[in-house]
């Protein structure tokens, strides 16, 4: 299905001292995916989003020597790539229709790798969260939204049709309000970092 534009609404926190995000229930459903302290990633094996017996966890954090394009400008290079793994990943959705009657929509299990992340790493801020498999994501989660595919047109038809691959699959940054210009400069060595939008 094509949406010209898809607005979703809601409220959850982020404790800012771990990123990690709360709902309005009082869960905590893991790490946001909005950013990550690049100089200080979290250790291997710590929850990146958590619901149920579905779980993803981070892998590694690592630079890439190239340049992305957003709506908001280009980033890099470098550019920090966060790798993830489903460590948990049975998920069962169903709907109940009445006390006897319940219906299954989606059951799956998942193990391996996850989707990989994108972000500037002077800022630590998400220029290319990939969802073009899923969007496992705590933000999402905490909203309510538990599954969620993400393909912006234009980005596709960049990479697709005119062979730019400054662009990305997954959520593309359309905006921020950053303050880039007061952004300090984080030393993000070249080499593997060991660490074992328009919607």
């Amino acid at each position: 299905m094509k949406l010209k534009k898809l607005v979703l609404t809601g409220k959850y926190r982020i404790r800012v001292n771990d990123s990690a995000v709360i709902g309005t229930d009082g869960i905590h459903y893991g790490h946001t995916f909005l950013w990550v302290d690049t100089s200080n990633p979290p250790k291997t094996g710590t929850v990146f989003s958590k619901t149920g017996d579905f779980e993803i966890t981070f892998s590694a954090l690592r630079s890439i020597n190239k340049s992305m394009t957003t709506y908001y400008g280009q980033f890099g290079p470098p550019l920090a790539s966060l790798s993830t793994n489903f460590t948990k990943g049975d998920v069962s959705f169903a709907q109940r229709i009445d006390g006897r009657r319940k219906y299954t929509l989606l059951d799956i299990s998942l193990y391996g790798s996850g989707p990989p992340l994108i972000y500037d790493p002077s800022t630590g801020i998400a220029v290319y969260p990939d969802t073009f498999g899923m969007a496992p994501y705590a933000d999402f989660m905490a909203l309510g939204i538990l599954w969620a595919q993400f393909v912006d047109e234009k980005a596709a038809y960049q990479m697709m049709a005119e062979k730019d691959d400054s662009w990305g699959y997954g959520l593309v940054l359309y905006d921020t309000n950053a303050d880039f210009e007061a952004v300090e400069e984080v030393p993000f060595p070249r080499p593997e970092v060991p660490s074992e939008y328009a919607y």
